[in-house]
């Protein structure tokens, strides 16, 4: 089985200390940064329009975690205590992460009048570096835990309680795949479009399957708000594929700005 790992939280002053996922968190956010300055030309954009619209997504990541995870997983706290809506410490949903986050991208490219396709698809193709370090934080907190299964599954991880699925840290993986994909992508041009299309096609089945895996989360008919989302985006990003196939590859941005440009995930 894979060994439970747990990283204890180095004391700073009194209660405040530095937590293992808000490492991760940080070095995701900062790693996407500097991959969204460093390649910023290959799609037309600038250094500066990445350091401007990190703020917007940033925002809206974080506004779209807190609201998506009260409203949707815990509707009944919410309607409790109300103010919960704004306590955006406590509680906080990946898939509202992104959600807020694309939000941001559209309320950028809005504010800017740049078209959202360039920018939005030189996020999609470094999201999955950042949002993998992000799940190598929920691998090492095991915050997203997983239904049992047997010692001899090569993917369970030995809980205290018994084998369990640590769904932070299969995700972990896929997005590791996803990573090295995108960076052999990155080798020649595609469509404008081609990396929002290849995320939400290749990421929506695999959440939506994982899922399955949960435990102890809201449900409505069967299904994770998640789940339910992501029938809606892989459909979206179906379309995304579609307009480009029948587009052809007139839109394709310029070629790298220098040798190493390929060596991006």
């Amino acid at each position: 089985m894979i060994p439970y790992i747990t990283i204890p939280d180095l004391p700073i002053l009194g209660p405040i200390g530095v937590h293992a996922f808000g490492v991760m968190v940080a070095a995701a956010v900062l790693a996407g940064i500097h991959l969204g300055k460093k390649y910023a030309p290959v799609f037309g954009e600038t250094p500066e329009d990445v350091d401007s619209l990190s703020t917007w997504v940033l925002i809206g990541g974080f506004l779209g975690a807190h609201l998506v995870d009260r409203l949707f997983y815990f509707p009944g706290e919410v309607a409790k205590n109300p103010w919960t809506l704004i306590e955006i410490w406590d509680g906080l949903s990946s898939f509202g992460a992104g959600l807020g986050g694309a939000v941001g991208i559209v309320a950028w490219t809005i504010r800017r009048r740049k078209p959202f396709v360039a920018m939005g698809d030189l996020t999609a193709s470094i999201l999955p570096v950042s949002w993998g370090l992000g799940r190598v934080g929920c691998a090492l907190v095991h915050d997203h835990l997983g239904i049992r299964t047997s010692a001899s599954n090569p993917f369970a991880v030995a809980f205290p309680d018994g084998p369990r699925y640590d769904l932070g840290f299969l995700e972990m993986l896929f997005w590791g795949v996803l990573s090295l994909v995108f960076w052999r992508a990155w080798r020649k041009p595609h469509p404008r479009g081609t990396y929002i299309a290849w995320l939400l096609t290749a990421y929506m089945p695999v959440r939506f399957g994982l899922d399955f895996l949960r435990v102890d989360d809201a449900r409505y008919a069967g299904l994770t708000p998640a789940q339910w989302l992501c029938m809606v985006i892989f459909v979206a990003g179906l379309a995304v594929s579609w307009r480009i196939a029948t587009r052809g590859r007139a839109p394709a941005p310029p070629a790298a700005p220098s040798p190493t440009a390929g060596r991006v995930p």
